[in-house]
């Protein structure tokens, strides 16, 4: 999960991020997120929307979140799709992890054609994830 998923889930109670945070926290779904997007998001939150600072620590509390190492390899071929170290670190990290997604509102740089073709895992923004998610377990019900 990108910080934005997580700024935006605990920013509002409705909407696609706020109902993958529900997930995350009701377990039906894993989360996976990295240190530096811990610190993105703490960054973000404390310049753009200091007054949920003590909701970003709760989640970090309270949420099923497993928060893994940061890449330390970055393969310069990266940097053509992403302009920030940032963004690039971001992706290789994802890339060792090997989810089977990676939600990230960020539709410039995540979500560009060629960039989903190397990516090891499928790119999504939250409502698409949960359109996905819907489907497939509306059809574990059909095999029941």
């Amino acid at each position: 999960m990108d910080s934005n998923v997580l700024i935006a889930g605990l920013a509002s109670n409705k909407g696609a991020s706020a109902l993958v945070l529900k997930l995350i926290e009701a377990q039906a779904v894993k989360a996976q997120i990295s240190k530096q997007i811990v610190k993105e998001t703490e960054r973000n939150i404390k310049k753009k929307l200091p007054e949920f600072l003590s909701y970003f620590y709760y989640a970090l509390n309270y949420l099923p979140l497993t928060i893994s190492t940061d890449s330390k390899n970055i393969d310069k071929r990266l940097s053509k799709y992403f302009p920030k170290k940032s963004d690039q670190m971001i992706f290789e990290t994802v890339q060792k992890l090997k989810p089977d997604y990676f939600l990230t509102l960020n539709r410039k740089h995540f979500h560009q054609t060629a960039f989903k073709k190397i990516a090891h895992f499928k790119i999504r923004t939250p409502a698409q994830f949960l359109d996905e998610w819907k489907e497939i377990k509306m059809s574990d019900l059909d095999t029941k």
